[in-house]
């Protein structure tokens, strides 16, 4: 656990006091992608070492807020997020959306973890627009596949293809990044072959209007 300790009768200092060590939110936020085995999360958290990684898992484990799942296909081992694991989500967005609008000037501008948008585009949903929609996408940005589900308001993302998608959304991560942060329209792209979509003209429209720029 970490020695860190406000000492202060306060939920948020308990908070902190418990998730506040350097990386732990960041391990939630690749297991609200999903599932990732030890390797996965090494990789992806570049400076973080092997050990500190390890105390971090066994702390997260100690706090049930993760523990280890077997593939059935393979002898690999993953970590996911328990329900109370899951329950952080709301928190984890809510300092993504609030980075997206506060820190724009901080970011450098290279999307070099595409997995990464799974989380994002939950920053990106319009509730209020959702409602009275039910259909997937899926986004190919690079060579990362990943699909949101909408369902009269309510959300789901994930890695992976989408079943039954209404539209499919192709792109590089360069050209996504212009877009994500406004130096490019979608109409643009598309008049330049930069951004593909197959599918539905109306439903590409619908999903414009569910999803604001996720760097806005």
């Amino acid at each position: 656990m970490s020695a860190r300790n406000y000492g202060q009768a306060c939920s948020v200092a308990n908070f902190l006091d418990r998730l506040g060590g350097r990386w732990t939110l960041l391990i939630i936020r690749d297991l609200l992608v999903g599932s990732r085995r030890y390797k996965d999360l090494l990789e992806g958290l570049p400076g973080i070492g092997t050990n500190l990684l390890a105390r971090r898992l066994q702390e997260l484990q100690d706090l049930e807020l993760i523990e280890k799942s077997k593939d059935t296909n393979s002898t690999g081992v993953f970590y996911v997020l328990t329900e109370k694991g899951l329950a952080l989500e709301p928190v984890i967005v809510s300092m993504a959306a609030w980075g997206m609008q506060h820190l724009r000037a901080d970011y450098a501008g290279k999307l070099d973890r595409p997995d990464l948008l799974v989380v994002a585009f939950r920053v990106a949903f319009n509730a209020e627009q959702a409602v009275g929609i039910s259909e997937s996408y899926e986004l190919r940005i690079g060579d990362t596949v990943f699909h949101a589900r909408v369902d009269n308001g309510k959300l789901s993302t994930g890695l992976g293809p989408a079943d039954h998608p209404a539209l499919v959304y192709i792109t590089d991560t360069e050209t996504f990044d212009r877009l994500a942060f406004g130096e490019l329209s979608p109409a643009s792209a598309r008049e330049n072959g930069l951004l593909g979509i197959i599918g539905d003209e109306t439903a590409f429209q619908r999903f414009l209007s569910v999803f604001s720029t996720p760097g806005h």
